[in-house]
C-alpha cells in the first residue's frame, strides 16, 4: 500500500485516496480521504477540496470525509493519484493546521 493509490472501499463501493504515511505501513488501518463524484462534491472551499482527475474524470477530493478504515475494506488499489499530491497535501495542511 502507499500513499495517493486509490482503493475501492469494499462496504460503498466509492473510491478514496489512501493519505496515510507509507512509514506506517505496519498498521492495520488507513487513513483515506474519499474521491466524490457529481454535485455532492461541490465545495465552496476549493483548497479544501480540490478537483482531483482520476481514470479521466474530474473527482472532489472529499477532505471533510477524511477517516480510518480496516485494510480489510480496501479493494486494489485501482490506481494512483500522486502526480497530484500538491493541491491533496494543500488540503490535508488546512484540514490538519489551518494553513
Amino acid at each position: 500500500m502507499a500513499r495517493f493509490d486509490v482503493y475501492q472501499i469494499r462496504s460503498t463501493g466509492e473510491l478514496a485516496v489512501d493519505v496515510q504515511a507509507d512509514l506506517l505501513q505496519h498498521l492495520k488501518t488507513r487513513v483515506v480521504v474519499p474521491l466524490v463524484e457529481g454535485p455532492e462534491g461541490d465545495w465552496p472551499m476549493p483548497r479544501l477540496t480540490p478537483k482531483i482527475t482520476f481514470d479521466g474524470r474530474s473527482r472532489t477530493f472529499g477532505t471533510p470525509f477524511i477517516i480510518g478504515v480496516p485494510i480489510r475494506e480496501l479493494a486494489g488499489p485501482v490506481g494512483s493519484v500522486a502526480d497530484q499530491e500538491y493541491p491533496i497535501a494543500l488540503a490535508l495542511d488546512l484540514l490538519s493546521i489551518g494553513v
